[in-house]
């Protein structure tokens, strides 16, 4: 009898392990292959290009969902004194469901200068509005809000999703970039803003209103 409880229990934890691991190889593969688009009018493509059909499409279903979780877009704003630009990142193995869509354009070239110094914090709530008017950006500085979204519910008819808010600058010096942001130290999300990781632990409830006003605002 102990030799069949001991089975079990061993099997179960086998079980356990390859999941986990599996769960989180899917996770980080998924995040770093990501194809890239522009946003020419981000307001028109919000309301009118289909964001929420665009989440039915990558909804999972039964045991892929258990299995890998749903896929996840990134919604990302780039601040910079020259103006603000718009992307949307789907991952690779989805990007037909952009491919063709009026306003969008596919581009592969990062629009983060990658020799500078970076500081990143992931927001705990919900911002009403985000800017950089103290202190002010410098011409080679710059700033980028990413949103993590996924999993689409309805909640009394309304489309309700899990998030990630996080929020990255660059400057010539760590110290100016921590400035920026008021961190006293930098913080790991950096990494996770470069890889476009979905943190379970930071996630932020949003609804569809939400997610376009803090996104164009």
């Amino acid at each position: 009898m102990f030799e069949i409880i001991f089975t079990v229990i061993l099997l179960i934890f086998i079980f356990w392990v390859f999941f986990s691991y599996n769960r989180i190889h899917e996770k980080f593969s998924r995040s770093v292959n990501m194809a890239l688009f522009s946003i020419d009018d981000p307001e028109d493509f919000i309301d009118h290009a289909g964001l929420l059909e665009i989440f039915r499409h990558l909804h999972q279903e039964k045991w892929n969902r258990f299995l890998f979780g749903d896929p996840y877009i990134a919604l990302e704003k780039v601040v910079r004194p020259s103006g603000i630009r718009y992307h949307i990142a789907i991952p690779k193995n989805c990007e037909k469901i952009l491919e063709g869509r009026p306003g969008l354009s596919k581009i592969n070239d990062p629009f983060i200068p990658r020799n500078k110094f970076y500081s990143a914090a992931y927001f705990r709530y919900l911002p009403k509005k985000i800017n950089f008017d103290n202190p002010k950006l410098n011409e080679d500085e710059g700033a980028v809000l990413q949103i993590l979204v996924r999993h689409l519910h309805w909640i009394k008819e309304k489309a309700v999703f899990e998030s990630n808010l996080e929020i990255l600058v660059w400057a010539d010096s760590k110290e100016r970039a921590r400035k920026i942001l008021g961190l006293k130290s930098s913080k790991p999300a950096v990494f996770d803003f470069f890889h476009r990781i979905f943190e379970n632990r930071e996630r932020v409830r949003i609804s569809f209103k939400e997610l376009k006003d803090v996104f164009l605002n």
